[in-house]
């Protein structure tokens, strides 16, 4: 998961759709868990 979130918030390289689409076809599972903690953190943020 690190490797894509690096090239999409660092802009290291161009995003390309067919990469970002191929990672998660590979790896949801991470993508999930990281979706899942951020809903966690920002619920920690309104208490």
């Amino acid at each position: 998961m690190v490797p894509l979130r690096n090239i999409l918030v660092h802009g290291y390289l161009e995003v390309n759709q067919e990469e970002v689409y191929s990672f998660l076809q590979k790896r949801l599972k991470e993508f999930d868990a990281f979706a899942k903690a951020i809903l966690i953190f920002l619920k920690q943020l309104k208490s």
